[in-house]
């Protein structure tokens, strides 16, 4: 399963769960969008259905600069903060999938600077 993308964590968590509780056990890949423009990003959820996401960008503009700054990362970190290890473990996130909606050269750049300053998160 690869997921549509979303800007927010907590729709990502509950859904999982609700897909594990479901006896549902396939690898799962969630969908982020990759570093873009608040007016790409805008736009590309529109397109996709994902309307209701945008809710988070509008009524939080400092998360919104940050998703552009940073990437997906607040929302990496978030979903990890919001799982137990126990947790991470029993859902099964097999991958990460991201939206190319910025360009691959931006993506691929900002998958590399997080690889070099290697985060620490929160239960990981």
């Amino acid at each position: 399963i690869v997921t549509q993308f979303c800007f927010a964590a907590a729709p990502i968590t509950a859904w999982l769960r609700r897909v594990r509780a479901q006896g549902i056990d396939i690898p799962i890949r969630v969908g982020l969008a990759g570093p873009a423009s608040l007016v790409t990003l805008f736009r590309y959820a529109m397109r996709c259905g994902v309307g209701n996401s945008l809710h988070v960008l509008t009524e939080n503009p400092s998360f919104a600069k940050a998703l552009v700054d940073r990437g997906p990362e607040l929302i990496i970190c978030d979903m990890i903060a919001a799982l137990s290890e126990q947790e991470q473990s029993r859902l099964g996130i097999a991958a990460l999938h991201f939206y190319l909606f910025g360009g691959l050269s931006k993506t691929l750049d900002w998958i590399d600077a997080v690889r070099t300053r290697r985060p620490t998160y929160a239960g990981a």
